[in-house]
């Protein structure tokens, strides 16, 4: 939990005004944690055949690479950064 927080909060200021932007839900908290349904998490469960992601079968599908980089999320990217004023860098 902690890497992935430090990555997208690096000063807690940033989180407190962020977070204060976004109802937590369920979803959310599971991605802050890195505990959502990314191919790389089911992976390690063996609920996944891969850890890839569909956008490029060289990319791990994590937390980070969805909010970051996929093409896949980009419409939610950049609706999460219109939500809360900022983008999300690492």
């Amino acid at each position: 939990m902690g890497e992935i927080t430090k990555c997208l909060f690096p000063w807690v200021e940033r989180a407190h005004r962020v977070l204060g932007k976004i109802k937590i839900t369920s979803q959310v908290a599971q991605t802050l944690t890195d505990h959502g349904r990314f191919a790389n998490y089911l992976y390690r469960f063996n609920l996944r055949d891969s850890p890839y992601c569909a956008c490029d079968s060289a990319k791990i599908q994590d937390v980070l690479h969805v909010l970051k980089n996929c093409i896949m999320f980009y419409r939610e990217r950049v609706a999460l950064e219109a939500e809360i004023d900022d983008r999300i860098t690492k």
